[in-house]
């Protein structure tokens, strides 16, 4: 969790709310080209990326952008 102090989305956070982040939150490392999610489908979290980079790709009318 220290790592998200830094961040300024995360600066103005109170300490019981660090607490509270820090109960429900999970470390998830992911390989190189894996699918995180899909575009319409149901998310029950959120992604800080500590290290690396994501793509993302939008698909219109059976084209990839």
């Amino acid at each position: 969790m220290k790592h998200l102090k830094h961040l300024r989305i995360f600066q103005n956070f109170t300490s019981t709310e660090f607490k509270a982040i820090e109960n429900i939150a999970l470390v998830k490392s992911f390989k190189k080209d894996e699918v995180i999610f899909k575009f319409k489908e149901k998310r029950k979290s959120f992604f800080v990326i500590l290290k690396g980079q994501v793509i993302l790709y939008i698909y219109f009318n059976n084209s990839q952008e």
